[in-house]
């Protein structure tokens, strides 16, 4: 079972990393857009940004204590 649960953490936590690429990937577009409208595009950037942040931390510390449920 602990096992299974470190390996699901790291699938997450990969997503979840490759979700966040994808997400500032789009920024970009979105920087280039506001830069010639001078208007922002997407207000919640920041909200986004911080629940990946969160997200990922709080999973990485997930997966870090199974690993040492493991070890003992």
């Amino acid at each position: 079972m602990n096992l299974s649960l470190a390996v699901a953490l790291v699938i997450s936590v990969f997503l979840n990393i490759f979700q966040l690429a994808q997400l500032k990937s789009n920024n970009r577009k979105n920087a280039n857009w506001e830069e010639s409208t001078k208007r922002p595009l997407n207000p919640f950037a920041a909200i986004l940004w911080t629940y990946f942040a969160i997200i990922i931390l709080l999973m990485l510390a997930a997966l870090v204590t199974v690993i040492i449920q493991l070890n003992e």
